[in-house]
């Protein structure tokens, strides 16, 4: 893999993003084309990762004020302000551990604190145990505002922010 690419997300990254979501959607959720560009219209946030062999992961991130209609958000929203959610950062299983997923939050911290964000919002699930996310998000800097269980599925996920920039209140 040689020098990855962060670029933002063209149309024809559509099915590759489908495709990758679905090799992971027992962590995150199923996402059908509609689905997606409902996602797409509310992200102020939208990056692919390209290397070599081609596109290895995305993320979706939305502002705090974004009319995403999401459990998530909302709660979010009910204890911090200035933010930016992420909705699903997502890299390729053959490529976990390749610092592809630091690349990209490397890139968001840069956009949110040039447009004054206060931090970055996310979850990951705890139970079942997601502990590549668990591990990653704490390498991030993010920590633990609290745990919520999701209606739907029943999964309980921990509730993770970290300030922007990096260091600050």
């Amino acid at each position: 893999m040689n020098n990855p690419l962060i670029r933002d997300i063209a149309p024809d990254d559509i099915d590759q993003i489908l495709e990758i979501n679905a090799k992971v959607e027992h962590w995150t959720s199923p996402m059908a084309k509609e689905r997606l560009h409902e996602l797409l219209d509310y992200a102020i946030y939208r990056k692919v990762v390209t290397t070599n062999t081609g596109l290895a992961g995305f993320i979706l991130a939305m502002a705090d004020n974004s009319e995403y209609d999401n459990d998530n958000l909302h709660w979010f929203r009910q204890r911090c302000s200035h933010f930016v959610y992420v909705d699903r950062i997502i890299i390729r299983p053959e490529f976990a551990g390749a610092g592809l997923g630091q690349r990209l939050y490397g890139d968001l911290f840069g956009f949110a604190e040039t447009h004054g964000y206060q931090r970055i919002v996310c979850e990951y699930n705890v139970s079942p145990l997601n502990k590549a996310s668990m591990h990653f998000h704490t390498r991030m800097g993010f920590s633990e505002l609290g745990r919520r269980t999701l209606a739907a599925s029943g999964k309980e996920v921990s509730m993770q922010s970290r300030p922007c920039p990096a260091g600050t209140p």
